[in-house]
């Protein structure tokens, strides 16, 4: 028979260090440690590298305590990271939920696959651009276009999103461009949360929270910002979904909560997205027509008419896809 164990817990905090002392201060007292963790792997990669260092010798036992924080996925995830370490884990506590609450984000998906249906009318080859969207600009072989809200049927899922609270100031923006690359990779680089960074110079730090399906996505974001307005960050919500009748892409999604990112971070001002819909129509074998569309908040301090000005730069970049698509073979 095992030893029934007792064990000292090394509580969760933002600051590793200070996890680190907890666990110092009980290693005085004994090598049974309870480390509680959530589902940010990249973090818990760290904690536990940390904390193997304050282990003196291999009588120090671990007790993993997830929280109820992971699903499938992100325990696939984890078994990486753990295996390192796997004479020292005693056990894994209560890794998952009771029940997987897949259906508390289902209200956010339909009302933003609402909107993007709707705002995406006018992708197809064929149809023109509905006149409640007002023609802004083109550049870089983009055109940019702003919803008319005083034009929108309020009944709509648009005309329901522009009058929300919060967005009705706001412009709700959509960009459409043609990019030599077919539909999937477009996708893909447009989507890829890690290599973003390396053409949008306004991302920062992005972690996936979860993944409740093999289509949808909870991803935590940071955004940067120029001097003296503060970064911000977000925790958003996307699925992906195939339209059959044109063999067409859709990745919809909006600002959701999440328990692990309950609070900004520090230094950080919690932005809001209200919807964003992003589709991609194949023009044959390595050609596709990019239809981004979306309308966020910034918060804070920052004045409606300067968020405007920045909405309607947003959609160009579809022209920073293009760019990254040039170099990548077909």
């Amino acid at each position: 028979d095992q030893p029934a164990y007792s064990f000292y817990t090394a509580a969760l905090n933002r600051d590793v260090s200070r996890i680190v002392e907890c666990a110092r201060f009980g290693a005085q007292y004994t090598p049974l440690l309870k480390i509680k963790l959530d589902a940010d792997v990249d973090r818990a990669r760290v904690i536990l590298s940390e904390l193997d260092k304050v282990a003196t010798d291999d009588a120090t036992v671990w007790s993993i305590d997830a929280n109820a924080a992971w699903t499938p996925d992100v325990s696939m995830r984890f078994l990486d990271v753990l295996r390192p370490y796997a004479k020292r884990i005693y056990m894994v506590e209560q890794p998952f939920p009771l029940h997987f609450r897949r259906d508390r984000y289902e209200a956010v998906l339909r009302r933003c696959r609402a909107i993007a249906k709707e705002a995406i009318v006018g992708d197809d080859d064929g149809e023109e651009m509905p006149p409640v969207w007002k023609f802004n600009k083109r550049q870089n072989d983009v055109d940019v276009y702003v919803l008319d809200a005083t034009n929108v049927d309020p009944s709509t899922a648009l005309g329901q999103a522009a009058s929300a609270p919060g967005a009705k100031h706001l412009h709700m923006v959509k960009g459409v461009g043609i990019v030599d690359a077919p539909a999937h990779l477009a996708l893909a680089v447009f989507t890829d949360h890690i290599k973003r960074p390396e053409w949008d110079s306004q991302s920062g730090k992005a972690t996936i929270v979860e993944r409740p399906d093999p289509y949808t996505r909870v991803m935590y974001s940071q955004t940067r910002a120029p001097w003296p307005v503060a970064p911000r960050d977000l925790v958003l919500l996307h699925r992906l979904e195939y339209l059959e009748h044109d063999r067409s892409l859709l990745w919809y999604g909006g600002s959701v909560e999440h328990p692990q990112y309950a609070d900004d971070a520090p230094g950080y001002v919690r932005a809001h997205l209200h919807y964003s819909a992003l589709h991609v129509v194949p023009l044959g074998d390595n050609r596709c027509r990019i239809s981004y569309s979306l309308c966020s908040d910034a918060r804070g301090s920052i004045p409606t008419f300067v968020l405007n000005a920045a909405a309607v730069v947003q959609p160009l970049s579809i022209h920073q896809v293009r760019g990254v698509l040039a170099t990548k073979p077909a």
